[in-house]
C-alpha cells in the first residue's frame, strides 16, 4: 500500500512526517506568548506557585519540542528513521496537551466551578 509507514522510498507518510516538522515552527512562539498572557491573566485569581510551575511547564516543554525540530531540520533524518521522529512529534504533542489541559483541571479557581 503507497504511502504506508515503514515502506522504503519516498512516501506520503514520509512526506507527511517531514510536513509535521517544518509547519511546526510558527507554533513554539505562539505558544510561548499565549502562556504568558495566560499566566498573566490566571496570577490574580490562582496561587502564584501554580501558575510559575504551570507556565515553566509550559516552556519547558516547548524547549524540548523546539530542540527536537532543530535536530530534525540539522539532521534531516533518512525515510528509515521517520517512524522514529513521528513518535517523537507525536509524544511532544501529546504532553503539551496535557499542560494545556492542567488549566481547566488544576488552575481553575475554585469559585468557577460554582
Amino acid at each position: 500500500m503507497a504511502g504506508a509507514p515503514g515502506q522504503g522510498g519516498s512516501t506520503v507518510f514520509d512526506e507527511r512526517v517531514r510536513l509535521l516538522y517544518r509547519l511546526s515552527l510558527p507554533g513554539y512562539p505562539g505558544t510561548l506568548i499565549i502562556s504568558a498572557v495566560v499566566a498573566t491573566a490566571l496570577i490574580a485569581v490562582v496561587p502564584a506557585f501554580k501558575v510559575m510551575l504551570w507556565l515553566g511547564l509550559s516552556l519547558a516543554v516547548t524547549a524540548v519540542r523546539y530542540r527536537l525540530y532543530r535536530r530534525f531540520c540539522a539532521l534531516a533524518p533518512a525515510d528509515a528513521e521517520l517512524p522514529r521522529w513521528r513518535h517523537r512529534f507525536v509524544a511532544g504533542a501529546a504532553v503539551m496537551g496535557v499542560v494545556w489541559g492542567m488549566l481547566g483541571a488544576w488552575l481553575m479557581p475554585c469559585a468557577e466551578f460554582m
